[in-house]
């Protein structure tokens, strides 16, 4: 199973999952990303601390564009590919997850963030 509801993601475990995040500018545009900007999708147990929390799952991710040619609206977005691998041994529970965006000038953004629940799998 996987389901977004709001900021809130569930997934089985051991279940492969594609999440499609587009990125706006704050007058609600599609941002227009540069090639060498990426985005990293981490998922901890606890928040951050003084590098006392080790990210479960942490990776990075280039931005892809489609939908651009005569008559179609360009759509700027990148996909987040969890494998079966990248939660098959996690222990069921909540987590938390966030993504930042990091520019060519090196400024990290988050994008969003929220509750990462990994749901038993029965087979």
């Amino acid at each position: 199973m996987f389901k977004i509801d709001g900021s809130k993601i569930t997934l089985t475990r051991g279940d492969d999952a594609v999440i499609e995040l587009s990125v706006f500018t704050p007058d609600n545009k599609p941002y227009k990303v540069q090639e060498g900007e990426k985005a990293r999708f981490t998922v901890r147990k606890r928040p951050l601390y003084n590098n006392s929390t080790p990210p479960l799952i942490e990776k990075d991710f280039a931005f892809a564009t489609y939908g651009e040619g005569e008559g179609s609206e360009s759509k700027i977005s990148f996909e987040i590919r969890l494998n079966s691998i990248d939660t098959k041994f996690m222990e069921q529970g909540e987590y938390l997850y966030d993504v930042q965006f990091c520019d060519l000038k090196g400024n990290l953004s988050t994008l969003c963030n929220g509750k990462f629940e990994l749901t038993y799998e029965v087979g």
